[in-house]
């Protein structure tokens, strides 16, 4: 572990804990919190500087930033060489500050340098070394953190401000603990706020690739919007499309076998001759008005979705887990329900003239509301 202490004058005391951990996949982080449960404050990052030339740090709030080693490739949105990463700073008034790197390691040989917006050092920090003091002047000053690269390891840098009792820090073990605790919680941010931005990014490149080639085998499209896209006969098996937008979307003949669609928006979408749908995940979706004559939902889970009104004639629903599901007005005639589970489905308007029935058996036609001819069974419609 490595702190670099800085105790400020009247203005701001602080301590910016330095914590050296080879996680290779972090990125942005929106906000971290102390371990006091306090109020959450704006973390920047390195690619936020390297997002905004005009940025600057304060110092009053986290800075992170991913230092690669000098034999590394070359970073995307690195804000200085291989082996060295640059954080600007502003100072708002002068302020007296010390700044002492303590680092774990015992051999490291990081250091920092402070230059002002001439290029020149106002001071430099060493791992383990001795603290510096300085007055530093208002104005914009740029800390560059420079990599020994004696590890070959990426190197997630957290500069975190502390209150007054900051100072204490070189010699209060229960402090360091506290910024312990402190790096995790952030790392924890970090590690939601990433997933949440990799997988906005995974989405946008499946999108790409499913119009692009009209297959997505596996992939994910969660709360992916296609509005009126054309995705007639495009291929996602096994694809995860929870809460995705496919209202007014063109389906018809494509095959959505094993997929997650659970929560998904598939309101008047049009013609959908023969979309396939075997064994895929329909819980909860909203299906209301879809035209799927003759689509193929064998064995699909449809538990809870809403599909009034939605045209289901022809369609191949054998073995479908229909439990909930609400089918008022839905149009079934001639379609297959053998196996199907139909327990607390609401059927009340549905037309199921020429349907068979879960057990088999051909109901009669102009049957409305219930199969008429075979057997009855009150419970499976009217919850």
């Amino acid at each position: 572990m490595s702190i670099i202490a800085i105790k400020q004058g009247y203005i701001v005391k602080s301590v910016l804990f330095i914590t050296f951990l080879c996680i290779m996949s972090l990125g942005l982080i929106g906000g971290c919190s102390d371990s006091s449960g306090g109020n959450e404050s704006q973390a920047l990052t390195e690619n936020d500087f390297a997002e905004d030339s005009a940025l600057r740090a304060d110092l009053d709030g986290v800075v992170i930033t991913f230092l690669e080693s000098p034999m590394s490739e070359e970073a995307e949105n690195d804000t200085g060489k291989v082996g060295m990463d640059l954080v600007p700073v502003a100072y708002r008034q002068s302020t007296e500050q010390t700044f002492c790197w303590e680092d774990d390691e015992a051999s490291a040989m990081h250091f920092m340098e402070l230059k002002d917006s001439q290029g020149s050092v106002i001071l430099t920090v060493e791992a383990n070394g001795d603290c510096v003091s300085e007055v530093i002047e208002e104005g914009n000053y740029v800390m560059s953190i420079h990599h020994d690269g004696g590890i070959e390891d990426t190197l997630p840098i957290f500069l975190i401000p502390n209150s007054e009792e900051s100072e204490q820090a070189r010699e209060t073990e229960g402090l360091i603990d506290r910024f312990k605790l402190v790096a995790s919680n952030i790392l924890k941010r970090i590690e939601r706020t990433v997933t949440k931005e990799a997988k906005a990014q995974t989405v946008m490149k499946n999108i790409d690739t499913l119009l692009s080639t009209r297959k997505c085998v596996e992939c994910d499209l969660t709360r992916a919007r296609f509005g009126s896209a054309d995705l007639r006969d495009v291929i996602l098996r096994d694809a995860i499309l929870r809460h995705t937008i496919l209202r007014f979307a063109r389906l018809s003949g494509a095959d959505f076998t094993g997929a997650d669609l659970r929560d998904a928006d598939l309101r008047v979408i049009g013609l959908q001759t023969e979309v396939i749908f075997t064994g895929a995940d329909l819980r909860d979706a909203d299906m209301r008005g879809a035209n799927f004559r003759g689509a193929d939902l064998r064995d699909a889970d449809l538990r809870g979705a809403i599909m009034r009104e939605v045209i289901l004639r022809d369609a191949d629903l054998r073995g479908a887990d229909l439990t909930g599901a609400d089918l008022f007005i839905a149009d079934l005639r001639d379609a297959d329900l053998t196996g199907a589970i139909l327990t607390a489905a609401i059927l009340r308007g549905a037309l199921l003239g020429g349907a068979t029935w879960y057990d088999g058996c051909r109901c009669f036609a102009g049957s409305s509301g219930m199969c008429e001819g075979c057997q009855r069974a009150d419970d499976l419609f009217f919850p």
